[in-house]
């Protein structure tokens, strides 16, 4: 388990261990303004990660979301992603559902066969589905959802931790990027403003916890890793994007499972705790009411929700 500093109440520093909560950034900036301008235009930031700020908040629903998915062939096929952090999925502008064939990867029409989804021998691009008589907004049954929802839920520690919800809380945001993958390019003035704008109406975490708690709790955030540039410096993982998806024909690194899921999952953010650890000011008091637990932290990872995913899906979720 990654360790973060947080300072004791003799002003000294000590280690304490990250318990981590997930939800989407569409969840965390909910206001009396529509965001859809705001996600649609930050399409780097996939997953956030908070400690306790609300005892059980949860991941956003997200609704036609763009997708890019390629097929064996190469060929490009522009879709969207819906759900919501137990169970999403891909599906054209029609609302045909689209799953990826076990066996040869392409991405097809789904159907139901004897009760289940699976995918038809109709590839996407290659067939108009409104021509073959395929049902719209298939999915999976309602037991099924239950099941995954179910399952999600008993995978979270029964005893999780708030954070204080008044006084100030010292967010931590952490930059992911995956291996081969390019550096992030957005200014980070993009971000503080989205994590600390105290400008009067603007849609910021800062402006939206100092309205529901009538001015008694600022969050004020700092970014990492540091640098001296303008735009953003991401931690960049020892593993390809790939590793961190299900496995398929056309992903043979991908888990299998959720075990393999959780154990990748928990990796992943611990060595980015460990590589940006040194540079956490000692002085920075990230435990706010002394409970032993850091207050807050963000895991910002480069890339777009995935349907048909768990673990690059924003969610909520517990390191312990």
């Amino acid at each position: 388990m990654a360790d973060l500093p947080a300072k004791s109440a003799k002003g000294g520093a000590r280690r304490r261990v990250v318990k981590i909560r997930l939800i989407n950034l569409t969840k965390t900036f909910e206001s009396k303004k529509p965001l859809t301008a705001l996600t649609r235009n930050i399409l780097k930031i996939i997953i956030i990660f908070f400690i306790g700020l609300i005892p059980y908040l949860h991941g956003a629903p997200l609704r036609n979301f763009p997708q890019v998915v390629v097929q064996p062939s190469g060929e490009i096929i522009h879709c969207f992603a819906s759900g919501d952090e137990y169970h999403n999925w891909l599906h054209d502008a029609e609302g045909y559902t689209i799953i990826q064939h076990p066996v040869t990867g392409y991405y097809n029409y789904a159907f139901i066969s004897n009760g289940e989804l699976a995918a038809s021998s109709y590839v996407v691009g290659e067939v108009d589905p409104r021509t073959i008589g395929l049902e719209k907004w298939l999915n999976i049954s309602s037991a099924a959802l239950s099941q995954k929802r179910d399952g999600a839920l008993r995978n979270l520690p029964r005893e999780r931790g708030l954070a204080p919800k008044t006084g100030t809380i010292n967010n931590i945001v952490i930059y992911i990027r995956f291996n081969g993958e390019s550096e992030f390019t957005d200014l980070k003035s993009t971000y503080d403003n989205m994590f600390n704008s105290s400008v009067s109406g603007n849609n910021s975490m800062y402006n939206y916890f100092r309205e529901v708690s009538y001015n008694s709790l600022t969050i004020t955030s700092t970014f990492y890793p540091t640098s001296g540039s303008s735009t953003v410096v991401s931690y960049q993982d020892t593993y390809t994007r790939g590793y961190y998806q299900p496995y398929s024909a056309t992903n043979t690194i991908g888990y299998t499972n959720n075990s393999e899921l959780t154990s990748r999952e928990h990796t992943l953010l611990m060595n980015a705790v460990n590589a940006v650890n040194s540079q956490i000011p000692s002085g920075l008091n990230v435990d706010g009411d002394n409970d032993g637990r850091v207050d807050n932290v963000c895991f910002i990872i480069s890339g777009s929700p995935d349907g048909w995913s768990d673990l690059l899906w924003p969610h909520m979720w517990a390191l312990y």
